[in-house]
């Protein structure tokens, strides 16, 4: 963003998804969203058995909440002046 002349998250803020590192690119710390890879893992294979065992899983939905990870690349907006 510095060669854009813009200031992270001074200018601009940025956010990411699956809370992937960005300390490789430039050192910035990210605000993502998270996921929990173990337990959507863990879903899928609960699911892949239940197939296997012969239940009819289609239509059925498991929501698993993300979090959201607040780092350094996210701020309020500015104050608007009156």
């Amino acid at each position: 963003m510095a060669r854009a002349g813009l200031a992270v998250p001074g200018d601009l803020s940025v956010a990411g998804f699956d809370d992937i590192e960005m300390d490789q690119f430039g050192g910035i710390s990210l605000t993502t969203v998270h996921q929990d890879a173990p337990a959507l893992a863990a879903r899928s294979l609960e699911f892949l058995e239940e197939r296997i065992g012969g239940l009819d899983a289609s239509g059925r939905v498991s929501l698993l909440t993300p979090a959201l990870r607040v780092r350094d690349s996210t701020a309020p907006p500015p104050r608007e002046h009156r």
